[in-house]
């Protein structure tokens, strides 16, 4: 059975998902949210000041961060995955990143990995190891310094080698 991201190629539903304002740090406090009412593959959307801070427009995800609005992302719980595992989050942006974007993983509300996107490219691989058959994948943006963006019109989750 293949492993992806729902949306893939399309995130036309981000608009319309879930979009809810959190009280908490950031992004634990949305997975503690979320969870245990997550759905599988289902886009959710999370930000502390601005809502319109995690959007899709023309087929791309757009996510920003900066003084008015510090921290934003999106969430979505992964599918048909083998514990143990080697997975590819493949990412590629239409602009190059601009400031601190990560990926991180969780099983359930249990943080598992962290994995900081490179600033200045439009294609990167993120290597992860599922701990179980549905980890939670997040997309997260903070304001640290500066203002980041990072705009994805392609992801995809591809299995590094074969199953032994």
């Amino acid at each position: 059975m293949a492993e992806y991201i729902s949306d893939s190629t399309d995130f036309s539903t981000v608009n319309a998902s879930t979009d809810t304002l959190i009280a908490g740090a950031l992004p634990q406090a949305a997975i503690d949210f979320y969870n245990p009412t997550i759905v599988v593959n289902t886009w959710y959307r999370y930000h502390d000041v601005v809502s319109s801070s995690v959007n899709e427009a023309g087929g791309i995800l757009s996510l920003t961060s900066g003084v008015a609005a510090p921290h934003n992302g999106i969430i979505q719980q992964l599918s048909n995955l083998t514990v143990g595992r080697s997975y590819d989050i493949e990412i590629t942006s239409p602009l190059a990143i601009v400031g601190g974007a990560r990926i991180l993983i969780y099983s359930g509300t249990t943080f598992k990995s962290t994995h900081a996107l490179a600033s200045g490219v439009v294609s990167q691989t993120i290597t992860f190891i599922a701990t179980t058959t549905e980890d939670t994948l997040v997309i997260d943006t903070e304001f640290t310094t500066i203002s980041n963006l990072l705009m994805i019109d392609t992801i995809s989750i591809i299995p590094t080698r074969p199953q032994s």
